[in-house]
């Protein structure tokens, strides 16, 4: 399954396991992972695998980086694009079965209610 395929019928990532290539590039698998809402497996370009949940990247940076909590509840880790060969969607899909659309408009409401000033006092 593609990353777009899931995206337009709302099936979820779980288990895709990408290779970079002329279709698909390494950028934009780590945005497709970024979006996900479950654990990533980070497979090194030396071989090693790192599993958990990726909550930051910057690819503006002069080293563009990813950062994931490790599935152990460790500190935060920061990754070189440069020394990531792919990355694997191996954990559950906390939000499969739900409609991503849906999880858009509350993850969107969420941030508005947030950002929103607190009700004034009588």
């Amino acid at each position: 399954m593609t990353a777009s395929a899931a995206r337009e019928d709302d099936r979820s990532l779980e288990g895709w396991a990408p290779e970079p290539g002329p279709n698909l590039t390494l950028p934009q698998i780590i945005e497709w992972a970024f979006d996900y809402r479950g654990n990533v497996t980070v497979v090194g370009s030396d071989g090693t695998l790192l599993e958990g949940y990726l909550f930051n990247r910057d690819a503006e940076a002069a080293e563009p980086f990813v950062q994931l909590y490790d599935r152990d509840g460790g500190e935060p880790t920061t990754i070189p694009y440069g020394r990531i060969r792919t990355i694997r969607f191996s954990g559950r899909d906390m939000a499969a079965g739900q409609s991503y659309a849906a999880w858009v408009r509350r993850r969107e409401a969420e941030k508005a209610a947030r950002l929103a000033p607190p009700p004034a006092s009588p």
